[in-house]
């Protein structure tokens, strides 16, 4: 009985992690497909520079951002970083920055149906 749950067990974690679309990627790669990933935010850490995002599975992910991020309200005006408030839907263009992402454009903004029909027909991206 215990190895039959254990085996349960694996064959559940694995399938988490196969659909998961983890994937290895090199330093300063572009996010996948290129372009833009979309997050709900959870809380901005401006001392640590961290941003908690949540994607719309409810995983979670911590993002990175420095001086060079730039940060766009829905009217695609440059905003502040601190402009941005728990709740807030964003697109983001990210890049691996060592065992972190490095959020490198932030466009607050909502998914339209259009969007999560585009997104629906990509491979899942990389976490």
């Amino acid at each position: 009985m215990n190895k039959l749950l254990v085996l349960a067990v694996l064959v559940y974690l694995s399938a988490i992690i196969a659909l998961s679309g983890v994937a290895a990627q090199t330093p300063g790669s572009p996010a996948p497909n290129g372009g833009e990933e979309f997050f709900i935010l959870s809380s901005v850490n401006l001392p640590k520079s961290q941003l908690l995002l949540k994607r719309p599975t409810e995983v979670t992910a911590l993002m990175t951002v420095d001086v060079r991020t730039k940060v766009f309200d829905e009217q695609n005006k440059e905003v502040k970083l601190a402009d941005l408030r728990s709740g807030d839907t964003l697109w983001i263009i990210s890049t691996a920055a060592g065992p972190e992402r490095l959020a490198v454009r932030i466009r607050k903004g909502p998914m339209t149906v259009a969007d999560l029909r585009r997104l629906s027909s990509q491979p899942p991206a990389p976490h």
